[in-house]
C-alpha cells in the first residue's frame, strides 16, 4: 500500500506539467492566429488612399516619382495630404496643453542645402511628406516625448528612431514624417524604421499605401 501511494503521488506532478504544456501550446497557437489576422489585415489596408515613397541617401527625389501638391499650415508648405492630419495632431497637442509651432515643412533642393542632416536629393522634405515641431513655451523635452507617444495616432513616424542608424543611413533627431494611420500604426506596433518596414511588406518595391 504504501509503495502504490508513491507511485501515485510521484505521477500527479507530471500530469500538472502535461496539462501545463497543453495550456502553452494553446495559447501560442491562439496568438498566432492573432497575430496572422493582425499582419493579414495590414496587408489588407494597403489599397488605401495614395502612395508615399521612400527617399533616402539609397533612393533619391528624383527617383520617387512623388510631386507634391502644395499646401500651407501655419505658413509651412506641406502636401496636401498632411494639411488635415497635421491639423488635427497640432490641436491634440494643444489639448494636451503644449503651444506647438511647424517649421521645415517643404525644402527646395536649393533650401534644404545646409539646413539639416541630409543633403539635397535625399531629403524627404522635397517631398513635403516631414515636418519638424518646436514647442514655444518652452517645453521642448515635454513636447517631444508627447509626440513620441501620440503622433502615430494622426498618421506620423518618428522618422530618425534612436537604434535604427544602420538602416536610416541618419543619425537619430526629432524629424516626424507622415505615412498615414495604417502604417504609422504598424511601425510602432513593430517598433521598426520606414526602410525595415518596406523591406519587410514590400521588398525591393519601396512604395507604402497610406490612409489620407
Amino acid at each position: 500500500m504504501a509503495g502504490r501511494h508513491v507511485k501515485e503521488t510521484a505521477e500527479k506532478p507530471s500530469r500538472r506539467g502535461s496539462a501545463l504544456a497543453v495550456v502553452v501550446i494553446l495559447l501560442s497557437v491562439v496568438l498566432l492566429v492573432f497575430a496572422a489576422i493582425r499582419v493579414g489585415g495590414w496587408f489588407s489596408r494597403r489599397q488605401d488612399a495614395g502612395t508615399v515613397v521612400l527617399v533616402n541617401r539609397w533612393n533619391p527625389v528624383e527617383n520617387s516619382g512623388f510631386t507634391p501638391k502644395l499646401q500651407e499650415v501655419q505658413g509651412v508648405r506641406v502636401d496636401e495630404s498632411l494639411v488635415k492630419p497635421l491639423e488635427e495632431l497640432l490641436a491634440a497637442a494643444r489639448s494636451a496643453g503644449f503651444a506647438p509651432a511647424l517649421r521645415d515643412g517643404y525644402l527646395t533642393a536649393e533650401e534644404e542645402n545646409g539646413s539639416g542632416c541630409t543633403v539635397p536629393g535625399e531629403s524627404e522634405h522635397e517631398l513635403g511628406l516631414a515636418v519638424h515641431f518646436s514647442e514655444q513655451n518652452g517645453r521642448d523635452a515635454e513636447f517631444s516625448q508627447w509626440l513620441a507617444g501620440n503622433a502615430w495616432r494622426c498618421g506620423f513616424i518618428l522618422r530618425y528612431p534612436e537604434g535604427a542608424e544602420e538602416s536610416t543611413g541618419l543619425v537619430s533627431y526629432s524629424h516626424y514624417r507622415y505615412v498615414g494611420p495604417a502604417v504609422a500604426e504598424q511601425i510602432r506596433t513593430l517598433g521598426i524604421s520606414l526602410e525595415e518596414y518596406m523591406d519587410l511588406f514590400y521588398g525591393d518595391s519601396a512604395e507604402v499605401i497610406f490612409e489620407k
